[in-house]
């Protein structure tokens, strides 16, 4: 009966509990300002200059929304998928781990919200960055390094 109790606890606890994908994302404006906010911060650009990198990245946001909106149904995905496997795998634990588990949650000592798609180094929030990039590599991107399967937007 306690096994019930908490697997139902449970399930109605988990979305908070790990990792919910944001319901709205940015829009392309939004997106375009903070990108050129950390320029203009940065660099210390004028304001005609503020404009034309808002411009640029403004068409690049546009083109890039869609592939960000897949991007978001595929986390979600990801975390529902998963969230669902864990809360299987909470249930069958002993009542002794689960307050194991719930104590080193709560020391943040037990993420499971850094395995999820789109946090740390995974698919959607591009991999770390390398320490060895080189003045050619300025303004590349490398979304996946090191394994893994890179998450391609449906046309």
């Amino acid at each position: 009966m306690k096994h019930e109790i908490a697997y139902v606890l449970f399930s109605l606890l988990a979305p908070a509990a790990f990792g919910q994908v944001p319901a709205t994302i940015k829009t392309p404006e939004q997106f375009a300002t903070e990108r050129v906010d950390l320029y203009a911060k940065a660099l210390g650009l004028d304001e005609e200059m503020t404009g034309v990198m808002y411009s640029l990245f403004l068409d690049a946001e546009k083109e890039a929304a869609a592939d960000r909106s897949a991007c978001q149904q595929a986390s979600a995905n990801v975390a529902r998928i998963l969230g669902a496997q864990d809360q299987r795998a909470i249930a069958s634990l002993t009542d002794e781990q689960r307050g194991q588990l719930k104590s080193l949650r709560a020391k943040g000592q037990f993420d499971l919200d850094a395995m999820n798609c789109g946090a740390g180094g995974s698919c959607c929030s591009g991999a770390k960055k390398s320490a060895t990039k080189t003045a050619g590599d300025a303004g590349q991107r490398t979304p996946m390094q090191g394994g893994g399967q890179e998450l391609v937007a449906p046309k």
